[in-house]
Protein backbone atom coordinates (compact mmCIF):
# COMPACT_ATOMS: atom_id res chain seq x y z
CA UNK A 1 0.00 0.00 0.00
CA UNK A 2 1.36 3.42 -0.96
CA UNK A 3 1.93 5.77 1.95
CA UNK A 4 -0.24 8.82 2.46
CA UNK A 5 1.59 12.10 3.02
CA UNK A 6 0.66 15.17 5.06
CA UNK A 7 2.61 18.41 4.71
CA UNK A 8 2.50 20.91 7.55
CA UNK A 9 3.35 24.52 6.69
CA UNK A 10 2.94 27.84 8.50
CA UNK A 11 1.40 29.37 5.37
CA UNK A 12 -0.31 28.24 2.20
CA UNK A 13 -0.21 30.41 -0.92
CA UNK A 14 2.88 32.54 -0.19
CA UNK A 15 4.30 33.56 -3.57
CA UNK A 16 7.95 33.30 -2.51
CA UNK A 17 7.60 29.75 -1.14
CA UNK A 18 7.30 27.94 -4.47
CA UNK A 19 9.28 25.00 -3.09
CA UNK A 20 6.58 24.22 -0.53
CA UNK A 21 3.85 24.42 -3.16
CA UNK A 22 5.81 21.95 -5.26
CA UNK A 23 6.25 19.55 -2.34
CA UNK A 24 2.49 19.58 -1.83
CA UNK A 25 1.60 19.22 -5.50
CA UNK A 26 4.14 16.73 -6.76
CA UNK A 27 5.73 14.53 -4.10
CA UNK A 28 2.73 12.20 -3.76
CA UNK A 29 -0.06 13.32 -6.12
CA UNK A 30 -3.45 12.04 -5.03
CA UNK A 31 -2.04 10.88 -1.69
CA UNK A 32 -1.30 14.24 -0.06
CA UNK A 33 -3.17 16.45 2.39
CA UNK A 34 -1.94 19.78 3.74
CA UNK A 35 -2.15 21.45 7.13
CA UNK A 36 -1.51 25.19 7.40
CA UNK A 37 -1.47 27.75 10.16
CA UNK A 38 -3.06 30.23 7.74
CA UNK A 39 -3.75 30.60 4.03
CA UNK A 40 -3.56 33.43 1.51
CA UNK A 41 -7.14 32.54 0.48
CA UNK A 42 -8.93 30.84 3.35
CA UNK A 43 -12.18 30.31 1.43
CA UNK A 44 -10.44 28.50 -1.46
CA UNK A 45 -7.38 27.06 0.25
CA UNK A 46 -7.62 23.75 -1.60
CA UNK A 47 -7.32 25.62 -4.92
CA UNK A 48 -3.91 26.89 -3.76
CA UNK A 49 -2.64 23.33 -3.38
CA UNK A 50 -4.77 20.98 -5.45
CA UNK A 51 -5.37 18.78 -2.38
CA UNK A 52 -7.45 18.84 0.82
CA UNK A 53 -6.24 21.49 3.30
CA UNK A 54 -6.84 21.96 7.00
CA UNK A 55 -6.37 25.62 7.98
CA UNK A 56 -6.09 25.67 11.74
CA UNK A 57 -5.88 29.44 12.37
CA UNK A 58 -9.32 30.76 13.26
CA UNK A 59 -7.99 34.22 14.28
CA UNK A 60 -6.16 35.19 11.11
CA UNK A 61 -6.94 38.90 11.30
CA UNK A 62 -5.61 39.23 14.85
CA UNK A 63 -2.66 36.96 14.14
CA UNK A 64 -1.47 39.07 11.19
CA UNK A 65 -1.17 42.12 13.45
CA UNK A 66 1.34 40.44 15.76
CA UNK A 67 5.01 41.31 15.00
CA UNK A 68 6.61 38.45 13.07
CA UNK A 69 9.30 37.55 15.64
CA UNK A 70 6.76 37.31 18.45
CA UNK A 71 4.32 35.50 16.18
CA UNK A 72 6.85 32.82 15.29
CA UNK A 73 7.74 32.24 18.92
CA UNK A 74 4.10 31.99 19.94
CA UNK A 75 3.17 29.55 17.18
CA UNK A 76 4.01 26.37 19.06
CA UNK A 77 2.27 27.42 22.28
CA UNK A 78 -0.80 28.59 20.35
CA UNK A 79 -1.11 25.26 18.58
CA UNK A 80 -0.58 23.32 21.79
CA UNK A 81 -3.42 25.13 23.46
CA UNK A 82 -5.89 25.05 20.63
CA UNK A 83 -5.37 22.85 17.63
CA UNK A 84 -3.31 19.71 18.23
CA UNK A 85 -6.46 17.68 18.76
CA UNK A 86 -7.89 18.97 15.48
CA UNK A 87 -4.67 18.08 13.64
CA UNK A 88 -4.60 14.61 15.20
CA UNK A 89 -8.15 13.86 14.04
CA UNK A 90 -7.31 15.16 10.54
CA UNK A 91 -4.24 12.93 10.27
CA UNK A 92 -6.17 9.88 11.47
CA UNK A 93 -9.16 10.56 9.19
CA UNK A 94 -6.86 10.78 6.17
CA UNK A 95 -4.81 7.68 7.16
CA UNK A 96 -1.56 9.66 7.06
CA UNK A 97 1.58 7.56 7.53
CA UNK A 98 4.26 10.17 6.67
CA UNK A 99 4.33 13.82 7.74
CA UNK A 100 6.67 16.47 6.32
CA UNK A 101 6.97 19.58 8.49
CA UNK A 102 8.10 22.71 6.67
CA UNK A 103 10.33 24.88 8.93
CA UNK A 104 11.76 23.50 12.15
CA UNK A 105 10.30 26.11 14.48
CA UNK A 106 6.75 25.68 13.18
CA UNK A 107 6.90 21.87 13.16
CA UNK A 108 8.52 21.32 16.56
CA UNK A 109 5.20 21.20 18.43
CA UNK A 110 4.12 18.17 16.37
CA UNK A 111 6.87 15.87 17.68
CA UNK A 112 4.90 14.29 20.57
CA UNK A 113 1.77 13.96 18.43
CA UNK A 114 3.41 12.05 15.58
CA UNK A 115 5.38 9.90 18.03
CA UNK A 116 2.16 8.86 19.78
CA UNK A 117 0.46 8.16 16.43
CA UNK A 118 3.38 6.16 15.01
CA UNK A 119 3.73 8.47 12.00
CA UNK A 120 7.11 8.80 10.25
CA UNK A 121 8.05 12.45 10.75
CA UNK A 122 10.49 14.46 8.63
CA UNK A 123 11.18 18.15 9.20
CA UNK A 124 12.56 20.45 6.51
CA UNK A 125 14.70 23.47 7.43
CA UNK A 126 14.71 26.39 5.00
CA UNK A 127 16.62 29.43 6.29
CA UNK A 128 15.55 31.64 9.17
CA UNK A 129 14.70 28.60 11.31
CA UNK A 130 18.37 27.56 11.37
CA UNK A 131 19.86 31.05 11.42
CA UNK A 132 17.75 33.64 13.23
CA UNK A 133 16.09 31.09 15.52
CA UNK A 134 19.31 29.14 16.00
CA UNK A 135 20.69 32.14 17.87
CA UNK A 136 18.00 31.72 20.52
CA UNK A 137 18.95 29.37 23.37
CA UNK A 138 15.34 28.24 23.88
CA UNK A 139 15.04 27.19 20.25
CA UNK A 140 18.40 25.41 20.26
CA UNK A 141 17.12 23.31 23.17
CA UNK A 142 13.88 22.64 21.31
CA UNK A 143 15.74 21.63 18.16
CA UNK A 144 17.54 18.96 20.16
CA UNK A 145 14.14 17.24 20.46
CA UNK A 146 14.35 16.45 16.75
CA UNK A 147 16.63 13.56 17.65
CA UNK A 148 13.36 11.60 17.94
CA UNK A 149 12.26 12.50 14.38
CA UNK A 150 12.61 10.01 11.55
CA UNK A 151 14.80 12.44 9.64
CA UNK A 152 15.73 16.08 9.07
CA UNK A 153 16.20 17.76 5.69
CA UNK A 154 18.50 20.74 5.11
CA UNK A 155 19.65 22.51 1.96
CA UNK A 156 23.30 23.24 2.80
CA UNK A 157 26.25 22.12 4.90
CA UNK A 158 26.16 24.95 7.50
CA UNK A 159 22.61 23.91 8.38
CA UNK A 160 23.74 20.33 8.94
CA UNK A 161 26.56 21.52 11.21
CA UNK A 162 24.16 23.56 13.33
CA UNK A 163 21.85 20.61 13.85
CA UNK A 164 24.81 18.41 14.79
CA UNK A 165 25.87 21.03 17.34
CA UNK A 166 22.56 20.63 19.23
CA UNK A 167 22.95 16.86 19.35
CA UNK A 168 21.21 15.53 16.23
CA UNK A 169 23.06 12.46 14.87
CA UNK A 170 24.56 13.13 11.43
CA UNK A 171 22.89 10.04 9.98
CA UNK A 172 19.48 11.63 10.61
CA UNK A 173 20.38 14.82 8.71
CA UNK A 174 19.99 14.76 4.94
CA UNK A 175 21.27 17.51 2.62
CA UNK A 176 18.77 17.76 -0.24
CA UNK A 177 19.05 21.06 -2.15
CA UNK A 178 16.04 22.68 -3.77
CA UNK A 179 15.32 21.66 -7.33
CA UNK A 180 14.13 23.71 -10.30
CA UNK A 181 13.10 22.98 -13.88
CA UNK A 182 16.23 22.61 -16.00
CA UNK A 183 16.13 22.31 -19.79
CA UNK A 184 17.95 19.31 -21.22
CA UNK A 185 20.00 21.50 -23.56
CA UNK A 186 22.00 24.60 -22.69
CA UNK A 187 20.14 27.80 -23.61
CA UNK A 188 21.84 29.86 -26.32
CA UNK A 189 22.86 33.41 -25.35
CA UNK A 190 23.71 36.26 -27.73
CA UNK A 191 26.09 39.17 -27.35
CA UNK A 192 24.33 42.54 -27.01
CA UNK A 193 25.56 46.09 -26.74
CA UNK A 194 23.64 46.68 -23.50
CA UNK A 195 24.10 43.98 -20.86
CA UNK A 196 20.78 43.32 -19.16
CA UNK A 197 21.07 42.33 -15.48
CA UNK A 198 18.33 40.74 -13.41
CA UNK A 199 17.73 40.53 -9.66
CA UNK A 200 14.86 38.56 -8.10
CA UNK A 201 13.98 38.40 -4.41
CA UNK A 202 11.93 39.86 -1.59
CA UNK A 203 13.27 43.22 -0.52
CA UNK A 204 14.33 42.25 2.99
CA UNK A 205 17.54 42.82 4.92
CA UNK A 206 19.16 39.45 4.19
CA UNK A 207 18.88 40.09 0.44
CA UNK A 208 20.43 43.58 0.82
CA UNK A 209 18.64 45.29 -2.09
CA UNK A 210 20.31 48.65 -1.45
CA UNK A 211 23.79 47.10 -1.57
CA UNK A 212 22.89 45.45 -4.88
CA UNK A 213 21.55 48.72 -6.29
CA UNK A 214 24.64 50.60 -5.11
CA UNK A 215 26.88 48.06 -6.84
CA UNK A 216 24.91 48.53 -10.03
CA UNK A 217 25.18 52.32 -9.68
CA UNK A 218 28.98 52.07 -9.37
CA UNK A 219 29.15 49.75 -12.38
CA UNK A 220 27.21 52.27 -14.46
CA UNK A 221 29.88 54.88 -13.78
CA UNK A 222 32.35 52.67 -15.64
CA UNK A 223 30.01 51.28 -18.29
CA UNK A 224 26.73 53.07 -19.06
CA UNK A 225 25.63 50.22 -21.34
CA UNK A 226 23.93 48.36 -18.50
CA UNK A 227 20.31 47.80 -17.51
CA UNK A 228 18.73 46.20 -14.43
CA UNK A 229 15.34 44.59 -13.92
CA UNK A 230 14.64 44.07 -10.21
CA UNK A 231 11.71 41.80 -9.31
CA UNK A 232 10.52 41.84 -5.72
CA UNK A 233 8.57 43.63 -3.08
CA UNK A 234 8.78 43.80 0.70
CA UNK A 235 9.59 46.13 3.59
CA UNK A 236 12.62 47.68 1.85
CA UNK A 237 10.88 48.37 -1.46
CA UNK A 238 10.25 52.04 -0.68
CA UNK A 239 13.90 52.58 0.25
CA UNK A 240 14.93 50.92 -3.00
CA UNK A 241 12.53 53.16 -4.92
CA UNK A 242 13.97 56.25 -3.25
CA UNK A 243 17.52 55.10 -4.00
CA UNK A 244 16.75 54.67 -7.70
CA UNK A 245 15.14 58.09 -7.99
CA UNK A 246 17.59 60.02 -5.82
CA UNK A 247 20.47 58.68 -7.94
CA UNK A 248 18.77 59.37 -11.27
CA UNK A 249 18.61 55.69 -12.26
CA UNK A 250 15.04 55.67 -13.56
CA UNK A 251 16.17 54.95 -17.14
CA UNK A 252 18.61 52.23 -16.05
CA UNK A 253 16.69 50.37 -13.33
CA UNK A 254 13.16 48.99 -13.47
CA UNK A 255 11.67 48.03 -10.10
CA UNK A 256 8.96 45.60 -11.14
CA UNK A 257 7.50 44.77 -7.74
CA UNK A 258 6.00 41.31 -7.28
CA UNK A 259 5.75 39.14 -10.41
CA UNK A 260 4.54 35.62 -11.05
CA UNK A 261 7.02 32.87 -11.88
CA UNK A 262 6.11 32.87 -15.56
CA UNK A 263 7.18 36.51 -15.94
CA UNK A 264 10.32 35.90 -13.88
CA UNK A 265 11.38 33.07 -16.17
CA UNK A 266 10.67 35.24 -19.23
CA UNK A 267 12.91 37.96 -17.79
CA UNK A 268 15.60 35.36 -17.12
CA UNK A 269 15.43 34.20 -20.72
CA UNK A 270 16.10 37.75 -21.93
CA UNK A 271 18.73 38.71 -19.34
CA UNK A 272 22.51 38.42 -19.61
CA UNK A 273 23.54 38.27 -15.94
CA UNK A 274 21.92 37.51 -12.56
CA UNK A 275 22.71 39.52 -9.41
CA UNK A 276 22.06 38.71 -5.75
CA UNK A 277 23.77 40.29 -2.74
CA UNK A 278 22.73 38.07 0.17
CA UNK A 279 24.02 38.85 3.67
CA UNK A 280 23.37 37.85 7.27
CA UNK A 281 20.71 40.23 8.59
CA UNK A 282 22.72 42.36 11.05
CA UNK A 283 19.75 42.78 13.40
CA UNK A 284 18.16 39.33 13.49
CA UNK A 285 20.85 36.97 12.16
CA UNK A 286 18.45 35.72 9.47
CA UNK A 287 20.17 33.97 6.55
CA UNK A 288 19.33 32.37 3.24
CA UNK A 289 19.22 28.62 2.83
CA UNK A 290 19.91 28.17 -0.87
CA UNK A 291 18.15 30.86 -2.94
CA UNK A 292 15.84 29.29 -5.52
CA UNK A 293 16.21 32.34 -7.79
CA UNK A 294 19.93 31.63 -8.14
CA UNK A 295 19.20 28.02 -9.11
CA UNK A 296 16.61 29.18 -11.64
CA UNK A 297 19.13 31.61 -13.12
CA UNK A 298 21.71 28.83 -13.43
CA UNK A 299 19.12 26.55 -15.03
CA UNK A 300 18.71 28.94 -17.97
CA UNK A 301 22.41 29.58 -18.40
CA UNK A 302 22.69 32.96 -16.68
CA UNK A 303 26.07 33.76 -15.12
CA UNK A 304 25.56 34.61 -11.43
CA UNK A 305 27.25 37.35 -9.44
CA UNK A 306 26.54 36.86 -5.74
CA UNK A 307 28.06 36.61 -2.26
CA UNK A 308 29.79 33.98 -0.17
CA UNK A 309 26.76 33.43 1.99
CA UNK A 310 25.04 30.32 3.41
CA UNK A 311 24.56 27.68 0.69
CA UNK A 312 25.34 29.95 -2.28
CA UNK A 313 29.01 28.85 -2.67
CA UNK A 314 27.84 25.22 -2.80
CA UNK A 315 25.96 26.05 -6.02
CA UNK A 316 27.99 28.93 -7.43
CA UNK A 317 31.69 28.07 -7.79
CA UNK A 318 33.76 31.22 -8.13
CA UNK A 319 35.09 31.68 -11.67
CA UNK A 320 33.49 28.38 -12.75
CA UNK A 321 29.72 28.83 -12.61
CA UNK A 322 29.67 32.45 -11.46
CA UNK A 323 31.52 35.13 -9.54
CA UNK A 324 31.41 35.65 -5.76
CA UNK A 325 32.30 38.50 -3.42
CA UNK A 326 32.26 38.76 0.36
CA UNK A 327 29.10 39.98 2.02
CA UNK A 328 28.92 43.77 1.83
CA UNK A 329 31.58 44.12 -0.88
CA UNK A 330 29.72 46.63 -3.03
CA UNK A 331 32.80 47.65 -5.02
CA UNK A 332 33.74 44.05 -5.72
CA UNK A 333 30.30 43.27 -7.09
CA UNK A 334 30.42 46.41 -9.26
CA UNK A 335 33.80 45.33 -10.61
CA UNK A 336 32.43 41.92 -11.62
CA UNK A 337 29.37 43.48 -13.28
CA UNK A 338 31.66 45.61 -15.43
CA UNK A 339 33.96 42.65 -16.09
CA UNK A 340 31.13 40.49 -17.43
CA UNK A 341 29.65 43.36 -19.41
CA UNK A 342 32.92 43.59 -21.35
CA UNK A 343 33.50 39.86 -21.85
CA UNK A 344 30.77 37.93 -23.66
CA UNK A 345 32.92 34.79 -23.80
CA UNK A 346 33.26 34.69 -20.02
CA UNK A 347 29.54 35.30 -19.59
CA UNK A 348 28.81 32.41 -21.93
CA UNK A 349 31.31 30.06 -20.27
CA UNK A 350 30.03 30.78 -16.75
CA UNK A 351 26.40 30.49 -17.84
CA UNK A 352 26.90 27.18 -19.62
CA UNK A 353 28.81 25.73 -16.66
CA UNK A 354 26.04 26.91 -14.34
CA UNK A 355 23.42 25.23 -16.50
CA UNK A 356 25.41 21.97 -16.48
CA UNK A 357 25.68 22.06 -12.69
CA UNK A 358 21.98 22.80 -12.32
CA UNK A 359 21.14 19.87 -14.59
CA UNK A 360 23.39 17.55 -12.58
CA UNK A 361 22.59 18.68 -9.03
CA UNK A 362 19.64 21.06 -8.83
CA UNK A 363 16.83 19.74 -11.00
CA UNK A 364 13.37 19.28 -9.48
CA UNK A 365 13.42 15.68 -10.65
CA UNK A 366 16.54 15.05 -8.58
CA UNK A 367 15.09 16.74 -5.48
CA UNK A 368 11.81 14.87 -5.87
CA UNK A 369 13.51 11.49 -6.24
CA UNK A 370 15.67 12.11 -3.16
CA UNK A 371 12.70 13.19 -1.03
CA UNK A 372 10.51 10.34 -2.22
CA UNK A 373 13.24 7.80 -1.51
CA UNK A 374 13.98 9.24 1.93
CA UNK A 375 10.33 9.31 3.00
CA UNK A 376 9.35 5.99 1.43
CA UNK A 377 6.91 7.57 -1.02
Amino acid sequence: MKQRLAIFSPHIGVRSETFIKRHINELAPGRTVAIAQNAADRTNSSKLTGCPVLVVDQTAGFYKRIPSVIKNRLLAEWLQRKDLGLIKRYLRTNSVSVLLGEYLDSSWILLPLVRDMGINFFAHAHGYDLSQFYRNELWRRRYADYASATGLIVVNKPMRSRLESVGIPREKIHIIPYGVDVPTEAPIRHDKRVMSCLAVGRMVSKKAPLKLLDSFRLALLQNPDLYLDYVGTGPLYQEAYQFVHSNGLENKVCLRGGCNNELVMELMSNADCFLQHSIVDPETGDEEGLPVAILEAMSVGLPVISTRHAGIPEAVSHETTGLLVEEGDIEGMAKFIVQLSEDFEQRSALGEAGWARALERYSWEREKEQLQSLMGL
